[in-house]
């Protein structure tokens, strides 16, 4: 039996609408990789987002953003479950402070109907240097910020080293006064020397004045010589007057009698 061409269209389009429809997502993982994966469903819910992860906990929405008539949501956890490593990826703002455990999905749905779209890796890439680029004023006023501490820490140096210089100069100039104090002592008590020697030289004389003599000079003899004329003194004995006893050592007998 033929079927009807009628019934033919009519299963073709139950079995078109039986069909879940099926749009590309971006996930990131939590190790700061990016692949893609399929969101099931004609609309976006925490439960169809947890399916892609193939997660039975739902997720919650961590930030939205209006890029090109789209609107972006990343989907997460801000609460680290049993195994989960930190997210690793970095959100635009005001979701950069965002904490993110384990994998997230970026999804994208039409600003008019709200249905969810494709969003692959490429997109993500490209809405996230646009939101960077949407950043630079900031950037360039943190920048400006940067360049006037900048200024700040050189003037700052400039006044250390004057400071340093300053300092130095104070140092050497109270060196070289003490130096000079040093050689000004110096002369002086030459000075004096020599006026004490000078007056040694003068002896007074009967009628009060004075008559320059030669300035004294000591004179100490070597040691070796010092004992030398202390031994001779000990050992040598001269012979005794004529009417006096001649010492022992004159009387021996091997000595001869000596005229007078």
């Amino acid at each position: 039996m033929r079927s009807h061409p009628l019934n033919l269209i009519r299963v073709a389009t139950i079995t078109a609408n039986a069909t879940p429809k099926m749009v590309c997502v971006t996930v990131l993982v939590a190790s700061g990789e990016i692949r893609e994966g399929k969101l099931t469903g004609a609309d976006v819910t925490p439960a169809a987002v947890a399916r892609v992860l193939r997660k039975t906990k739902q997720p919650a929405v961590i930030g939205t953003w209006n890029w090109n008539e789209l609107r972006v949501a990343v989907w997460g956890w801000r609460e680290a479950a049993k195994g989960a490593a930190e997210n690793k990826h970095d959100l635009p703002a005001p979701a950069d402070e965002e904490t993110l455990w384990g994998d997230a999905v970026v999804v994208a749905v039409g600003a008019e109907d709200a249905a969810p779209v494709d969003f692959p890796e490429d997109q993500w890439l490209a809405f996230l240097e646009d939101m960077a680029a949407a950043d630079g004023g900031d950037d360039s006023s943190s920048e400006g910020d940067e360049e006037i501490e900048e200024e700040d820490l050189e003037e700052e140096e400039a006044a250390e080293a004057e400071a340093d210089e300053a300092s130095e100069q104070a140092e050497e100039e109270a060196e070289e006064e003490e130096t000079e104090e040093a050689e000004e002592g110096a002369e002086e008590e030459a000075e004096e020397d020599e006026e004490e020697a000078d007056a040694d030289c003068f002896e007074d004389g009967d009628d009060g004045g004075g008559k320059r003599r030669a300035p004294r000079r000591r004179t100490v003899a070597a040691p070796e010589y010092r004992r030398l004329e202390m031994g001779l003194r000990s050992r040598i004995r001269l012979p005794a007057p004529v009417g006096k006893r001649a010492p022992r050592w004159q009387t021996a007998p091997e000595l001869t009698a000596e005229s007078y």
